[in-house]
């Protein structure tokens, strides 16, 4: 019997993100909170955090330490 199940719903039970948000996804970052394209990050060295899930003091520890905010984006990752 062929699979009836619809194309989204497997994508979703393969990957856990919906097509439309893979393309968009960015990745995790070292905290392992999703990141994904357009949002607000902060580079540090090789590292990436998400703006929105980090606290005042953690934001002002990380423009001590010179990291630089960015948007996430694909291309020139």
């Amino acid at each position: 019997m062929p699979n009836l199940e619809h194309p989204e719903i497997t994508q979703v039970n393969r990957t856990s993100l919906t097509s439309w948000q893979q393309e968009k996804h960015y990745g995790n970052d070292a905290l392992g909170q999703e990141v994904f394209v357009g949002d607000e990050i902060f580079v540090d060295g090789e590292e990436f955090y998400l703006k929105e899930a980090l606290s005042g003091d953690a934001v002002q520890i990380l423009r001590d330490r010179g990291a630089k905010l960015k948007i996430a984006r694909t291309e020139g990752r």
